[in-house]
């Protein structure tokens, strides 16, 4: 039988193992959860439960959601997700907790990282600096400049002034276009990651 629960970062921590070493560790609250809904095999072909997770005031909820709780006869949770497991050992407001898993047991975690809105591309994609010297032209500056260089082979990624005189007309409105999975600076958005 599949087990599931539902949790929340709460921060990072550390622990010492006897020999001295530390090991981080990360702090989850993981349930209380309660079963919503049993999903059969007669009714909807497939068996699954659903299960809530986090507090919620009643009124930021809408009545449909409402009435789905009611039935389960559990209060409005923030969070409602469904596992596809064995639902004959489930009852609909059983509160599912961290008791059911042993000490030691591996477990599957998926979580939704944190997105950093628009982002340059030396913290989205780890690039370098240029110098930092007074008479560097390049800081930490937009990388479509050097991109656009590095695609056509041309040696010198300094200022656009310095490379008037190299490139024809119809290149000094480079490069009009973000090439795609050009290693630029973007928006770095919540992903769900698997771990």
């Amino acid at each position: 039988m599949n087990k599931a629960i539902i949790g929340k970062k709460l921060a990072m921590s550390q622990i010492f193992a006897p020999d001295g070493t530390v090991i981080p560790v990360t702090i989850v609250q993981a349930g209380p959860c309660p079963v919503v809904q049993k999903k059969t095999l007669d009714n909807d072909g497939y068996e699954a439960i659903q299960i809530a997770f986090g507090e919620i005031k009643e009124r930021n909820v809408t009545k449909p959601i409402k009435g789905h709780y009611k039935k389960a006869g559990v209060t409005p949770r923030r969070v409602l997700r469904e596992f596809k497991t064995d639902v004959a050992s489930y009852e609909l407001g059983q509160e599912l907790k961290c008791d059911q898993f042993a000490v030691g047991s591996l477990v599957d975690v998926s979580g939704t990282s944190k997105g950093h809105g628009f982002t340059g591309a030396v913290k989205r994609w780890n690039h370098h600096c240029g110098p930092m010297a007074h008479g560097s032209g390049y800081h930490r500056g937009v990388q479509l400049l050097r991109e656009y260089l590095r695609t056509r082979k041309c040696r010198d990624i300094g200022g656009t002034r310095k490379l008037q005189s190299k490139i024809s007309r119809w290149q000094k409105s480079m490069p009009s276009v973000i090439f795609f999975s050009s290693r630029v600076q973007s928006r770095v958005q919540r992903v769900t990651l698997l771990l």
